[in-house]
């Protein structure tokens, strides 16, 4: 049995937003055929975590094979607060500080870094020049450079995802996109795989009238039909929250806008737009949604939320930006138009059941058959095999 070293810069359990989902479901499928040990480096904005984990790291086992190490420092939980503060990637500096903090040896088949911030540190560490996998979850540079203001920092932040996707054995891509960005960077083809984002879809299930209707009752939507969005603190995820309240002024109080997890924080609720925050509750919101909106004008990478959506039989309208990197049609796997084209797509799926029925089928069908997190875990192999053997 394979032995993988995975680095993550931040804690992936329990799972809070994109990254750490994509990090813990993709893990966890692969442990079911090797060994994974997993090296983690700070909190989320939403873990909860004492002081004294400063001084004591937390090996939480996750299952027969699969474990996380839960690392915590002073410097790595400064500098990602403060980068945090001033809107540049969180762990930017994160391999500086651990290359002069942190020691460890890599008793391991093959390492694996999440996001190119890790890169720089596990291949300085790399004496035995075992082979290295870059988990790309962005094209990062296409993420921030509209917000990174200033061009050393832009260009500097694009000189390490550059020099990681470079220096890596193979790399994991999420979307088909993100592949053609890396290849006009001048990275080579042959080494970059399409290994996409996942959904567990024995979690998710299609949710009866009855409960639905029982879920809206306990949380005091009685008759109400919910358009639901869920995000965590993002960029785009926030300018998806601004198009939202917007959108939500053209409806009647029968319809009512959820906005679930942290990127609603900054916005204040009304009649129809109702921003929860962060909730522990996530799946009872899902079952009693009526219709799922995604309506991303920027970001990279592939949304984790669209698959949960569908593996959930919720209708989804979605952006084109929202529904990169996964392969699915207009009103066959959803409704995909530009966001002045929401308010259409919303009533259409409330007055056309069976047009609902045909796109959460289809939905449910491309996610089991392409997307489930197994399914996933099959095509990393086949790339763990061709690195460790040569062929």
């Amino acid at each position: 049995m394979i032995h993988i070293g995975n680095f993550c810069p931040y804690w992936s359990y329990p799972t809070t937003g994109g990254g750490p989902i994509r990090v813990y479901n993709f893990n966890y499928a692969i442990s079911k055929h090797a060994k994974i040990t997993q090296h983690s480096f700070r909190p989320t904005v939403s873990s909860k975590f004492f002081f004294h984990d400063i001084f004591n790291s937390k090996n939480i086992i996750l299952s027969e094979n699969y474990s996380e190490i839960q690392h915590l420092s002073l410097p790595t939980l400064f500098s990602s607060y403060l980068l945090y503060k001033i809107k540049q990637p969180h762990d930017l500096l994160l391999s500086n500080i651990l290359n002069l903090t942190f020691r460890q040896s890599f008793d391991f088949d093959i390492l694996q870094v999440e996001h190119p911030w890790l890169f720089k540190y596990v291949d300085a560490k790399n004496k035995s020049n075992l082979p290295i996998v870059l988990v790309a979850h962005n094209f990062e540079y296409n993420l921030i450079k509209d917000t990174v203001k200033n061009d050393k920092w832009l260009s500097s932040i694009k000189k390490i995802e550059i020099d990681a996707l470079n220096k890596s054995d193979a790399i994991f891509a999420v979307s088909p996109l993100d592949i053609l960005s890396f290849i006009d960077e001048g990275v080579e083809s042959n080494k970059i795989h399409l290994v996409p984002n996942g959904v567990d879809t024995n979690k998710f299930n299609f949710t009866s009238d009855k409960i639905k209707d029982e879920l809206k009752s306990k949380y005091g939507y009685d008759g109400k039909k919910i358009v639901f969005f869920s995000g965590s603190v993002h960029t785009p995820n926030i300018e998806a929250v601004e198009k939202i309240e917007k959108l939500a002024a053209d409806f009647e109080d029968g319809v009512i806008f959820l906005v679930i997890g942290k990127a609603g924080d900054g916005f204040k609720s009304t009649k129809n737009f109702i921003c929860t925050g962060f909730v522990d509750e996530m799946m009872d919101y899902i079952k009693m949604a009526d219709i799922a909106i995604n309506p991303l004008i920027s970001g990279s990478g592939t949304n984790l939320k669209m698959l949960e959506y569908f593996a959930a039989g919720v209708p989804t309208v979605t952006t084109p930006t929202g529904a990169r990197g996964i392969d699915i049609l207009n009103m066959k796997h959803a409704i995909i138009c530009e966001i002045d084209d929401f308010k259409d797509g919303i009533l259409t799926l409330i007055a056309d059941e069976k047009l609902s029925h045909k796109i959460t089928s289809n939905a449910r069908k491309l996610v089991e058959d392409t997307y489930d997190w197994n399914v996933i875990a099959k095509i990393a192999f086949g790339v763990y095999d061709e690195i460790l053997t040569g062929v």
